[in-house]
């Protein structure tokens, strides 16, 4: 059975607290730039920080629990939307009790609620659609992940493998497919899937096609 080094073991115990994330550093103590925490290789790395207590990242999703809204919730939705309120703005009211950010679950939830049960009192604008074109730099495909993933990518500061991942993300987003998908959507569920997309695959050079799709 493979066990981790002696060498393995001191380097992540230097680096642990910088380097946090299971993915980078099986990449780095194994030098393989294709390892991530789904290896062996990772699951080595991982138990081993386990085992020392210490506290690190993995880039697998956690399921998020599904948002039910209640009958009170649904009738103050639909009375806000009769004041052309956007579904953001909605959300924000009806969920006080929680920080609602854009394309949050929240809003999402708000959003699929009023084109079900309440289509006449959308806004006009989120039927509207826009012709979607891709990010043409590196400098605004890391303003998209940034935005929808919360990281504090710098252009300036980035590692080679962020290098990586920012490349690859906007190679998938200039994909015709992608970009043909896009276009079927009105403005507001295209920004919806845009992020969604981002978020599952901004860090994950190494997707096949089927994957992808």
């Amino acid at each position: 059975m493979k066990k981790l080094s002696e060498e393995q073991k001191k380097y992540i115990d230097n680096n642990y607290i910088h380097i946090p994330d299971v993915d980078q550093l099986t990449k780095i103590v194994f030098d393989n730039d294709n390892l991530d925490g789904r290896n062996k290789e990772g699951k080595l790395v991982a138990e081993y920080m386990l085992e020392r207590g210490y506290k690190y990242k993995t880039k697998a999703h956690e399921k998020v629990k599904k948002l039910i809204l209640t009958d009170e919730q649904k009738a103050l939705i639909t009375e806000y939307a009769k004041d052309k309120l956007s579904s953001l703005q909605i959300a924000q009211m009806v969920f006080q009790d929680k920080e609602v950010k854009n394309l949050s679950s929240e809003q999402r939830v708000v959003n699929e609620f009023l084109k079900t049960n309440a289509p006449d009192f959308i806004r006009p604008k989120i039927f509207e659609k826009e012709e979607y074109f891709p990010p043409e730099n590196l400098e605004k495909v890391i303003k998209k992940i940034n935005e929808y993933t919360h990281q504090e990518l710098n252009i300036k500061k980035l590692r080679r493998m962020e290098q990586d991942y920012i490349k690859s993300t906007k190679k998938f987003l200039s994909s015709p497919r992608f970009v043909q998908l896009m276009n079927t959507y009105n403005c507001e569920d295209a920004k919806l899937f845009e992020a969604e997309f981002i978020r599952a695959t901004w860090d994950k050079s190494d997707l096949t096609a089927d994957e992808i799709n």
